[in-house]
């Protein structure tokens, strides 16, 4: 499961290899080794190319996995599913931190329905099931009761994620998070590896937030035991051949 940022684009550049370019290799390799990616939408990723593909796959509830390949699927914001008897939910989307920030969305590097929209929240709000009835909540930005700031300090500036656009976002994302009761949340987007527990709604029952480092750094993955209750995390370590 990839939490956002799976560079659905189609700018390409000097860093980047084309969309299409990166699926055909990646989709090569994960075939080789009998495996499935499934992946929720970040601030870098081509939502209106999504949107796209749901269309022309008929998914208009945002109620399916989305085909990319074979191997490769997109959950759209607010589905749900259950793996090994564990149910989960996404909800990708975040807001990009940028200077040029109109520039680089007329440039396509990002689109202006990046963040989670409050149709999205509600979407995903309505189908909890009731409180605690999701296991694992796996999103871009994380919950507003993270310490972002307390966290990322003097690590990377824009990390904070202390600006009104970010924090309406973040905001979105606890409504369906710690309202949810939801035990544990995955997110990416802030390029940092941690674990925190946060305390919030009526029950104030505990719930764990887990942010992933970026692309091979350290913490950038993490396995899930399903087979407990709570979900139990393991972070591993990177091993290059």
């Amino acid at each position: 499961m990839v939490a956002g940022d799976f560079e659905t684009t189609d700018y390409g550049g000097d860093d980047f290899p084309t969309y299409r370019d990166f699926v055909r290799l990646l989709s090569k390799q994960l075939a080789k080794h009998g495996l499935t990616v499934v992946f929720v939408d970040g601030n870098h990723d081509r939502h209106s190319f999504l949107r796209g593909l749901m269309a022309e796959q008929g998914v208009k509830n945002y109620d399916k996995f989305v085909r990319v390949r074979d191997n490769i699927w997109y959950a759209p914001r607010g589905f749900t599913w259950t793996w090994s008897g564990k149910q989960f939910m996404a909800l990708g989307g975040a807001y990009s931190v940028a200077d040029d920030r109109n520039g680089q969305i007329a440039r396509g590097v990002y689109e202006w329905d990046e963040a989670v929209s409050p149709a999205d929240m509600r979407r995903a709000y309505s189908r909890l099931g009731g409180r605690g009835t999701i296991d694992v909540l796996v999103t871009h930005d994380c919950p507003m009761e993270v310490p972002l700031a307390e966290l990322h300090e003097g690590v990377r500036p824009w990390t904070r994620g202390d600006s009104p656009e970010t924090d309406a976002n973040r905001q979105l994302v606890s409504q369906v998070f710690v309202g949810g009761g939801i035990p544990l949340c995955f997110h990416g987007h802030y390029h940092l590896a941690y674990e925190c527990a946060v305390r919030g709604g009526s029950i104030r029952a505990e719930q764990r937030v887990v942010g992933l480092g970026a692309d091979a750094e350290a913490g950038s993955m993490h396995l899930l035991d399903l087979s407990q209750h709570p979900v139990s995390t393991y972070a591993l370590d990177i091993v290059s051949a």
